[in-house]
């Protein structure tokens, strides 16, 4: 119940029986408001209104505070992957390895992929990833054959997922790439940044 309504709801509850009498005083005129009983039945009336009102109200903070915790625990409730500390593009697929981290399971929905603040690829995915903690590595090729590397791109992903309770988010990885000397069709990249970022507009 919204705040809002139960402010309402009390104002209109406690004048009701005024309202009630001064509307029987217009129309039989009958004036009850002389008589003492009705102020002292009116006194208790009032009370057993006002403290229903306020057990209402707390009820409804206490909901809120409640949810809130609630929502805390499920967000915190996620998978995500760590990019392993070295990655590398061979000719024109990036070979992007990485180890899966979390405290629960969560669903790969899609990513996109920005070379040099250019969005050159997008994919929609429903892949399922469970809490992983281990240090197996895992690999997803992605094709760049129509895009033109430079010798030190920068390439940052977005991936966004959904745990179990319903949530999404994004995790956002930064590689900074450079041609490898000894292979000239290779670029390698050892520094990586990530970080995980909820958003409420998705």
């Amino acid at each position: 119940m919204k705040k809002g309504l139960i402010i309402t709801l009390s104002i209109i509850v406690l004048f009701l029986p005024i309202i009630v009498i001064t509307g029987l005083y217009f129309i039989s005129e009958i004036n009850t408001f002389i008589q003492s009983e009705f102020w002292y039945g009116y006194m208790a009336y009032f009370g057993t209104v006002s403290l229903a009102a306020v057990s209402l109200w707390q009820n409804e903070n206490a909901n809120l505070i409640n949810k809130r915790l609630a929502d805390m625990t499920c967000k915190e409730k996620i998978a995500y992957i760590v990019p392993t500390k070295v990655q590398i593009i061979r000719g024109n697929v990036f070979e992007f390895r990485f180890k899966k981290r979390g405290n629960s399971f969560g669903f790969f929905e899609n990513y996109a992929l920005y070379i040099d603040n250019v969005m050159v690829s997008y994919k929609s995915f429903d892949d399922f990833y469970e809490e992983t903690n281990t240090d197996q590595t895992y690999e997803k090729n992605i094709d760049l054959s129509e895009y033109q590397l430079s010798d030190h791109p920068e390439i940052f992903m977005v991936i966004r997922w959904r745990n179990q309770f319903g949530f999404k988010y994004f995790e956002n990885i930064m590689f900074d790439f450079n041609r490898d000397e000894k292979r000239s069709n290779c670029l390698i990249s050892d520094t990586n940044l990530f970080e995980i970022n909820y958003a409420e507009d998705i």
